[in-house]
């Protein structure tokens, strides 16, 4: 048994939810003392609760809600129906979340998901440099809104190996040069996606389609490269980096015309962020 120490609530909302209920399943075990009621509340309207169903069976707009006390090995069988679930955009409401990197192995493994610290070239990003940026809600506009963010970074050397480290809060799908790299649906922890077949000598993008659910938004990320030399590069989200507030046709593209974006306004140092973090006090058990 993997135990990890949580407290506060990780949401993902697969996209396309924004206007109709969300289909939230209450597989809770009655864990004592966890906001997941004040957390729905906070979704109002938007929640249609059911307690009863197979996730397999659920439609991609749906929530699962967990808890400590839910048996994440009984919930995703030996068939993977759990990870299918997310694979389709089904998002997952854990009453908590994990204290460190490396704990979260067995949490993404129950789900489907690789974790971080399984990944070889997690090691390319030895510290929290860079930036967790976000332009707030608009006028006219919903708590649950997307950001398209691009960063253009130039490669001329031989390359060795190479990674993108993202998170945003709450979920984020990421593209290079045009072709998608992965998907994120957790905003507390990191996802990390191998680029280095990806990547090309000359201009490079990294595009991502951030959304934020409800309350203040977020994002970050690192590219880390490795020269087949051993010279090593981090690329990290700073004010070089450029968002926008609409899809425009073709944005993903090495060559698309982004001199209209602008900077994120919000934007603060990701080691201050991480620090600010509530304390972690509720234990998790994954099987």
């Amino acid at each position: 048994m993997r135990v990890l120490r949580t407290a506060i609530l990780l949401c993902s909302l697969p996209l396309g939810a924004t206007a109709d209920p969300i289909r939230v399943v209450d597989l809770t075990g009655g864990s004592p003392g966890l906001p997941v009621a004040a957390a729905l509340e906070n979704l109002g309207n938007r929640v249609a609760p059911d307690p009863a169903g197979d996730v397999s069976q659920l439609p991609a707009g749906s929530i699962l809600v967990l808890d400590g006390a839910s048996d994440l090995g009984a919930l995703q069988g030996e068939d993977g129906r759990l990870a299918d679930f997310v694979s389709r955009g089904g998002g997952v409401l854990v009453a908590g979340l994990p204290d460190t990197l490396p704990a979260t192995a067995g949490l993404w493994r129950a789900l489907g998901v690789a974790a971080p610290a399984d990944v070889p070239s997690a090691d390319l990003f030895p510290d929290d440099s860079g930036n967790w940026m976000w332009i707030p809600t608009q006028a006219g506009e919903q708590p649950d809104h997307t950001r398209y963010i691009r960063k253009g970074f130039t490669v001329e050397k031989a390359v060795k190996r190479a990674s993108v480290r993202c998170t945003a809060d709450n979920l984020c799908w990421a593209y290079l040069n045009g072709d998608p790299i992965g998907d994120h649906w957790s905003w507390y922890d990191h996802e990390v996606w191998d680029i280095t077949d990806q990547l090309r000598q000359g201009l490079n993008v990294l595009s991502v389609k951030a959304r934020n659910v409800d309350g203040p938004g977020g994002f970050f990320a690192q590219v880390g490269i490795e020269y087949q030399y051993g010279t090593r590069e981090l690329i990290a989200s700073d004010q070089t980096w450029l968002f926008h507030i609409s899809e425009e046709p073709n944005w993903t593209a090495a060559d698309f015309d982004d001199s209209s974006w602008g900077l994120a306004t919000n934007i603060l140092p990701m080691a201050q962020h991480t620090s600010d973090l509530p304390p972690l006090t509720v234990p998790l058990t994954v099987s």
